[in-house]
């Protein structure tokens, strides 16, 4: 009778024996959130950003602007729709004067854009800002704009050139203030 038991006991103290080298493992720290750090402009991006600042020195370059940072949706019927067209779109640059006002609105398209609901994206987001009294520019990848071409397609309007610090004078007195 005892034999009958054995397999039993045997299961039992295999499960515990299991259970035991689970428990003395140490456990990472659980991550409750599936991320990971990403650079938050593709390399072609930089060397559009690079480009841009070489290009206009006195203006600043803004990456990865929303949408919605940009354009207020008018109160009224379809409020709600028109901000949810937008809501989760992004521009690539956004090129600004010393003031912050808007000059151009720059976008970097790719082979992505000829997908069906990237076009659909791209022209909201172009029908939005043009809407709001924006310039936005396209530009391929396959095509990177040099600085003299970047110059010459983006203009800055007299009214909009404020002087700025030169970036080296910047660091320069920050440096000195220290």
């Amino acid at each position: 009778m005892a034999l009958h038991y054995l397999p039993i006991i045997a299961l039992i103290f295999g499960v515990l024996l299991v259970v035991g080298f689970k428990l003395m493992k140490p456990h990472a720290k659980e991550n409750r959130w599936a991320v990971k750090a990403r650079l938050p402009v593709s390399p072609v991006e930089q060397q559009l950003y690079r480009r841009l600042v070489d290009a206009f020195p006195q203006c600043i370059v803004l990456s990865q602007v929303a949408v919605s940072q940009l354009v207020t949706v008018i109160p009224g019927p379809g409020r709600q729709a028109t901000f949810n067209r937008i809501a989760r779109l992004v521009t690539d640059f956004v090129l600004c004067t010393a003031e912050f006002a808007v000059i151009h609105v720059i976008e970097l398209d790719d082979s992505s854009h000829a997908a069906a609901h990237r076009q659909n994206a791209d022209r909201n987001k172009s029908e939005a800002l043009t809407a709001a009294g924006y310039s936005l520019v396209r530009f391929q990848v396959s095509r990177l704009p040099t600085v003299a071409e970047l110059q010459a397609a983006l203009p800055i309007p007299p009214s909009n050139i404020v002087a700025m610090p030169v970036r080296s004078q910047v660091a320069a007195v920050s440096r000195k203030t220290k």
